[in-house]
């Protein structure tokens, strides 16, 4: 094949050359090239339409978890210090307050913070078993990080520490 009689790309090999092609036979290779080329970028836009539809998923993702993260740095989420059977602990208002509707809940929504017992160091003093409370306050820390593809673990409770378990959240 001469440099200067070349063939439009995608033809078959039985096609005349460029320069020994018709009218009739440029405009139908012509015609054959373009619609080879919008079914390719309907296809190419469609797959566009997909990835676009999982980004857009990722950056929900990604927006819960800006949220969730500034719910945890929150500055009005103040710092609650706790003795627990006698040990000290210490987490955030907003971690006690997530199993709503539970006792725990209650005692740290604000509405009753002149009522709680407090230690020498001024500490919340909570009269329960501090292995029971310290699983409570770890799945509570964990939900608050969660997702619905990754849940929090729920705590594994001994049957004999069950009722007590059961009343703090």
């Amino acid at each position: 094949m001469a440099h200067d009689a070349r063939r439009l790309d995608g033809p078959p090999a039985n096609s005349p050359l460029l320069s020994e092609a018709s009218y009739e036979q440029l405009a139908q290779m012509v015609s054959v090239r373009l619609s080879q080329d919008c079914k390719h970028a309907e296809q190419r836009l469609r797959e566009i339409e997909v990835e676009e539809k999982v980004l857009d998923g990722k950056r929900a993702v990604l927006e819960d978890m800006e949220k969730k993260i500034v719910e945890m740095t929150g500055e009005f989420d103040d710092i609650v210090e706790l003795n627990v059977g006698g040990q000290p602990m210490s987490t955030t208002r907003s971690v006690l307050c997530l199993a709503e509707g539970s006792l725990l809940a209650g005692m740290f929504s604000g509405n009753f913070d002149s009522g709680h017992k407090r230690d020498k160091e001024g500490r919340v003093f909570l009269d329960v078993d501090p292995p029971v409370f310290a699983r409570v306050l770890s799945h509570l820390r964990l939900s608050r990080i969660a997702t619905p593809e990754c849940p929090a673990p729920l705590p594994h409770v001994p049957e004999d520490l069950k009722p007590e378990y059961d009343m703090m959240i």
